[in-house]
């Protein structure tokens, strides 16, 4: 763990953002979510909630009862040295299907990076990915990093639409999309297993902190989890396979 300086900038009258440097990376965002989870240990009264990005940390609070020099106070106490390792972190297998009209840019990836499709599923499906931050939709999942070798600028040409479940890639992350949005990113796989659900208690499928694994899956299976969810109700649990074994 590095040991990096930040600096606090004031957000308003009702919060402060805490930067950790100005890079997206593993050992900044581990900072990020160190802090976070350590002001969440403290539980200040009138801090309102924390909002971990990919650098920076977003504190929320309420100034008739905690003053900003004393919250600043306070997260100047914290070191990264007293980072501990977070019960409530969490590993998911993720199912993704890189077949046919759900991998709208695989082929075009491939030949940008002269790779084989075959590569680009193994490589891409190979790590084990730090949920970064959720945002710019709800929900949304920025997982990094990915291996060095898939790493593209995004599209010269946005999409106006692309599917909810698509899964692309972009500079050194990959990304899962809720809903129906434009899109820059590489589409090279799309997930049945929504990342939003406003009918149930916990909405967001992941937190920054989890960790993901992302489980190639045919057309078939895809097609078999889609029902599931729409049908059944079904929605997926931290690792125990139960997503995988519906699909097969």
């Amino acid at each position: 763990m590095i040991n990096a300086p930040f600096q606090i900038h004031q957000a308003g009258d009702t919060a402060i953002v805490v930067e950790f440097g100005e890079q997206i990376a593993s050992q900044i965002n581990s900072l990020v979510l160190d802090y976070s989870e350590q002001i969440g240990a403290l539980e200040l009264p009138g801090v309102v909630e924390t909002v971990p990005t990919f650098r920076s940390l977003l504190i929320q609070y309420d100034p008739d009862i905690i003053t900003t020099a004393d919250l600043v106070s306070s997260v100047e106490s914290l070191s990264p040295a007293s980072r501990h390792k977070s019960p409530t972190r969490r590993q998911w297998t993720l199912p993704v299907c890189y077949e046919g009209d759900c991998a709208l840019d695989l082929a075009s990836v491939a030949e940008q990076l002269g790779m084989t499709v075959k590569d680009i599923i193994d490589q891409h499906s190979a790590m084990n990915y730090d949920v970064f931050m959720l945002g710019f939709l709800p929900g949304q999942p920025y997982l990094g990093e990915i291996n060095e070798g898939l790493r593209l600028p995004r599209r010269t040409s946005p999409r106006l639409r692309i599917p909810a479940g698509s899964v692309g890639i972009a500079t050194s992350l990959t990304c899962v999309f809720p809903s129906q949005t434009p899109c820059g990113w590489h589409i090279i796989g799309r997930s049945p297993i929504p990342m939003w659900n406003m009918d149930q208690e916990q909405s967001p499928l992941f937190a920054p902190g989890d960790r993901v694994r992302l489980e190639p899956i045919g057309l078939s299976a895809f097609e078999r989890l889609s029902l599931a969810v729409t049908h059944e109700g079904f929605r997926l649990s931290p690792d125990h396979g139960s997503a995988l074994c519906l699909a097969h």
